[in-house]
């Protein structure tokens, strides 16, 4: 007796057929409405910035040009939107409660240069990120890499002359990879080199210490928190938790659950465990330095390495424990 089995895909189809007990594989093509090239990751390049793509979904947009509110909050060097995987926007851009604020970002309330004020980057004060090249590459089959070179600039730094100078060398790298069955990795490391003698930089000086990488992501009213150590109920004005969060709620327009989680590398330097996470109207930042303030030193790199993994659905522990696990093989 012959049985017959068929499993469909979006560009194929198995057809299984056992004849007295001996199993037989028939691979049909069927053609698909959208062809797998359609699938390939891409970017396309404005004067703005470039927006990633894995086939017609957005996956991200990277700005590289200054944006402002009425002249106001002037930045650049950032990701919005982020899009989620149904295709929602999961990132907001200068909300009201916080305009400063503004997708994936990566900023410091002290920056100095012999001990003196030289910009605001978090508050886009006396601040500004000079995008001087942006390089993509198309690393294998499974991945895209964006790789930028961003020279911070300030008013209050400039040479004899009296033009603005740069005093570091920032280089971002963000590998985004192709979508898997209920989630996506988008990794991003930041590398920063000081240009000049004695540049520091530090967050708040207050209890949050706010600083660092940070996401500004919709915050609706059933958002949870979970850490490896289990569920986190946030608290003013940071936590000491593990070296990845997870959150999650109904982010989309059509109800549904869906979150990012935030992983760290062991190798960053501390802290990476301390983290402002907030049910309402604010970011979700994993805080590096803190208010003591680091020097960038001349001859060498501070390396910051960060994952977001985007999914739609409920918090998955295990999962999300792995690829923490993975990322830092």
């Amino acid at each position: 007796m012959t049985q017959v089995r068929l499993i469909c895909w979006n560009f194929g189809a198995i057809i299984k057929i056992t004849q007295r007990g001996i199993p037989l594989i028939i691979f049909i093509i069927i053609f698909s409405q959208r062809p797998i090239e359609a699938q390939k990751l891409h970017t396309v390049q404005s004067a703005d910035g470039i927006l990633v793509l894995e086939g017609r979904d957005s996956i991200l947009f990277y700005r590289s040009s200054a944006k402002s509110l009425n002249g106001n909050y002037n930045r650049a060097d950032y990701i919005h939107p982020l899009w989620g995987l149904n295709g929602d926007v999961l990132t907001l851009d200068f909300p009201e409660d916080h305009p400063q604020h503004r997708g994936v970002f990566w900023a410091w309330r002290q920056i100095k240069v012999d001990g003196k004020y030289a910009g605001d980057s978090w508050l886009c004060d006396d601040f500004s990120w000079d995008v001087k090249q942006i390089e993509v590459e198309n690393a294998s089959d499974t991945s895209l890499v964006i790789q930028t070179d961003v020279n911070w600039k300030s008013p209050r730094i400039r040479d004899r002359q009296g033009e603005q100078i740069p005093f570091v060398l920032e280089k971002v790298t963000i590998r985004v990879y192709k979508k898997q069955l209920q989630y996506r990795l988008i990794d991003m490391e930041i590398r920063l080199k000081a240009l000049m003698k004695n540049v520091s930089i530090a967050g708040y000086d207050n209890e949050s210490e706010l600083g660092g990488f940070s996401i500004r992501m919709k915050t609706p009213n059933d958002l949870t928190f979970v850490s490896n150590s289990g569920e986190l109920i946030p608290q003013w004005p940071a936590v000491e938790a593990g070296p990845w969060i997870d959150i999650s709620g109904t982010l989309g327009s059509v109800g549904e659950r869906s979150g990012i989680a935030i992983l760290t590398n062991v190798n960053n330097p501390l802290p990476w465990n301390i983290w402002n996470l907030r049910k309402k109207n604010s970011m979700q930042n994993v805080v590096f330095p803190g208010k003591k303030a680091v020097v960038l030193p001349l001859d060498d790199i501070v390396v910051l390495k960060y994952r977001m993994m985007l999914y739609d659905g409920q918090s998955d522990f295990i999962r999300t424990d792995k690829l923490y696990k993975s990322f830092n093989e």
